[in-house]
């Protein structure tokens, strides 16, 4: 499993419908290999403030893992962190913003079977 990142509207933690598929298979493939461990990263636009970024950061790190939860994965796995807009993708203009309003899934170890 590479760096995986799932976008998410403004102000919102839900997560996006068209990426459960891809979480499905993200779940699996980490399940087929019990010694990953997969740090789900959420992180916002800079857009209010440093508390509210935080907090929907945080949010939509572990809506996501209950997204895998619903999809039948195990997430003893998974482990959520949240950045707030500490770590933007892009700077500048906010039709940029978008990609820094996302959930970033990264395997911090793990072996395969």
């Amino acid at each position: 499993v590479s760096d995986v990142l799932l976008r998410f509207e403004a102000g919102s933690a839900a997560v996006p419908p068209d990426s459960f598929d891809q979480l499905a298979k993200i779940g699996a493939l980490t399940n087929d290999c019990p010694a990953a461990r997969v740090q789900v990263a959420g992180h916002s636009d800079s857009t209010g403030s440093d508390l509210t970024n935080l907090q929907l950061s945080w949010a939509r790190a572990e809506n996501t893992i209950e997204a895998l939860s619903f999809l039948g994965i195990d997430t003893a796995q998974f482990e959520s962190v949240g950045f707030g807009s500490r770590a933007p993708l892009a700077q500048g203009s906010s039709g940029e913003d978008d990609i820094n309003r996302r959930v970033e899934l990264r395997v911090l170890k793990g072996e395969g079977k």
